[in-house]
């Protein structure tokens, strides 16, 4: 997938927990949480999300070397 970026958790979020990584990736990329929607692992231990538009790129994010 186009723009896919591994990203590891601390610990593989369960159900209860999406919420709060998906609210620590809006304030990383400068978005409300309804821009990032999980596309695929809900029931895995590896998550897929995918972020609309994002405002700004983190800093561990900007320091990768990425070809979008």
């Amino acid at each position: 997938m186009d723009g896919c970026v591994p990203r590891p958790l601390p610990h593989p979020p369960v159900a209860r927990q999406i919420k709060d990584v998906i609210r620590q990736q809006a304030r990383e990329f400068g978005v409300p949480p309804s821009r990032i929607a999980l596309t695929g692992g809900a029931a895995q231990r590896s998550k897929t999300f995918v972020i609309s538009k994002p405002a700004d790129l983190p800093s561990w994010l900007r320091e990768m070397k990425l070809n979008f």
